[in-house]
């Protein structure tokens, strides 16, 4: 499986800039990420929270185990 170099809080905080009104090219440029990058992670992220990622992981790793 290919590692990101980016964590969720990187992901989530980045997506939580574009909404508070900041432009997306800006985002972007400050993160070091593609446009296609940034609407990826818009459409698998959106809405959620670091928490909520975190126990998401832990939920499929027990899954897996199963």
């Amino acid at each position: 499986m290919l590692l990101s170099k980016f964590t969720e809080s990187h992901i989530v905080a980045a997506l939580q800039e574009v909404e508070v009104g900041e432009p997306i090219a800006e985002v972007i440029g400050n993160h070091g990420i593609s446009r296609a990058t940034f609407f990826t992670w818009k459409s698998s992220y959106e809405g959620a929270t670091v928490a909520e990622l975190k126990r998401l992981r832990v939920l499929e790793a027990q899954n897996a185990k199963l």
